[in-house]
């Protein structure tokens, strides 16, 4: 008599990308590949953009013969803004650098990278503000102003988001604070073309002062785009 055939190995657990899952949601909850696909290029797209935000906004000091504070302006905002209050807003999305990052990480990471590019932000701001030749009646000034009000609101909601997070179920501060931090990056980034329109323009002629323009304007739709993806995410996963 021959013994019974053993029985079939039980089934693989399933296997889910980081973009199926809300940071803190559960499993299982899938999106369309088209849906997937779209959002992985557009992140890639933006970050390419930021790139060139980046190389742009760090020319002019070198291109037009500013003052110092100016230049220290320039450099500090860029860094704040652009290098790293742009990828506090990336780590939280599941198509980028930190999509295998558990949650609690990629919340360490974003609260770094806030916090040290406020400061930077604030800086560059307050060393531009405190110039005897500082002017608010310009669209630039009016726009990097409100940017350094909402990035210091932005900055103490994040502080306290953080802290609180594990006491109360607080999904709608943390909506909250995610638009408080896009308004402040739409803010900066509009200061950052007027910018780009009124002084560097002159500099290096119309076609790369509206190539620059272009690039950044992109880069501000990519942004807010993943901010809303991952709010998106917060609000069906509640």
């Amino acid at each position: 008599m021959q013994p019974p055939p053993p029985p079939p190995p039980p089934p693989a657990p399933p296997v889910y990308h980081p973009a199926m899952v809300e940071n803190g949601g559960h499993p299982g909850q899938r999106e369309s590949k088209e849906l997937v696909l779209c959002l992985n290029m557009t992140h890639n797209l933006t970050q390419m953009c930021l790139g060139g935000v980046i190389v742009s906004a760090l020319i002019l000091p070198n291109v037009i013969s500013w003052y110092e504070t100016v230049s220290i302006h320039i450099v500090l905002c860029t860094m704040g803004y652009f290098i790293l209050m742009t990828q506090a807003v990336m780590a939280f999305s599941p198509y980028g650098w930190a999509n295998n990052l558990e949650y609690e990480k990629k919340k360490i990471i974003h609260l770094a990278f806030q916090v040290f590019g406020s400061i930077l932000a604030i800086a560059g701001s307050i060393v531009k503000f405190a110039d005897s030749d500082a002017s608010f009646d310009s669209a630039h000034g009016i726009c990097g102003f409100l940017a350094m009000l909402l990035t210091i609101i932005t900055l103490i909601g994040g502080v306290l988001n953080f802290l609180f997070s594990n006491k109360m179920n607080n999904n709608l501060m943390k909506i909250l604070h995610s638009c408080c931090g896009t308004v402040t990056l739409m803010f900066a980034f509009i200061s950052l073309v007027f910018a780009l329109h009124y002084y560097y323009r002159t500099a290096v002629g119309n076609g790369n002062a509206n190539f620059s323009i272009v690039i950044t304007m992109f880069a501000l739709v990519g942004t807010v785009l993943m901010a809303a993806a991952n709010n998106a995410r917060r609000i069906l996963n509640k």
